[in-house]
């Protein structure tokens, strides 16, 4: 049987108007509401220059902006950050859609781990997301850009 798991939402919109949306498994596993997911919205929103116009935990936060032209405008443009849980060393991922090139390191293929809003985003992560077991997210060990081709 397989196990459910809350998740939080996290939809996106590009300059061009493409939509997104993120899954990411969260530590606690009990009912909710989105609100205690704002400090990792605004940490993501800090590295992307698309919009996250809404957050999705058994209630929905709107939010308002414009999303903003950088060089990696797209949704389909993402860095990946990897990271294990820590009880279980099981990878588990976070994508940041349209990467603001400031998280990037100067090869801008590479994420930089040491950016204050990686660090914001780190520290958000290991507070909220997890796996279905309540295990904690560990840190990013790695983060690199990824592109539609």
């Amino acid at each position: 049987m397989p196990i459910l798991k809350n998740q939080v939402l996290m939809q996106w919109v590009d300059e061009r108007g493409v939509h997104s949306t993120n899954f990411l498994v969260t530590l606690d596993q009990a009912a909710g509401g989105a609100g205690a997911y704002t400090g990792l919205a605004n940490a993501l929103q800090a590295c992307s220059d698309a919009l996250l116009e809404a957050i999705q935990f058994q209630t929905t936060i709107i939010r308002v902006g414009t999303p903003e032209n950088g060089p990696y405008p797209t949704v389909y443009d993402r860095a990946v950050m990897q990271a294990r849980i820590q009880t279980t060393g099981q990878p588990t991922r976070v994508e940041i859609p349209a990467p603001k090139p400031a998280i990037l390191q100067a090869d801008n293929s590479l994420v930089n781990l040491a950016a204050p809003e990686i660090v914001a985003l780190e520290t958000q992560c290991m507070t909220l997301l997890g796996d279905a077991a309540g295990h904690a997210m560990g840190p990013f060990y790695r983060g690199i850009r990824t592109n539609a081709r």
